[in-house]
């Protein structure tokens, strides 16, 4: 979850510097469209990660279900 937070952290940090840029910025430190798309692939492969993580595995929960019933 630590990894999906840092991620997002700087995707909202990019976002920030694409919506109020700084007219004072040098053109280098500006934010590129290839840096918000690899930003987002970062995040949306986190939340990938979390999702695979932390899925409910339903054939334990059915298992747990059934023993019950006997």
């Amino acid at each position: 979850l630590k990894a999906y937070a840092d991620k997002l952290a700087k995707a909202n940090e990019l976002i920030e510097k694409v919506n109020n840029p700084d007219p004072n910025a040098k053109p280098e430190d500006r934010p590129t469209q290839k840096q918000v798309d690899d930003a987002l692939a970062a995040l949306k492969q986190a939340k990938k990660d979390i999702d695979d993580n932390f899925k409910t595995k339903v054939d334990k929960l059915q298992n747990e279900v059934d023993d019950k019933n006997e």
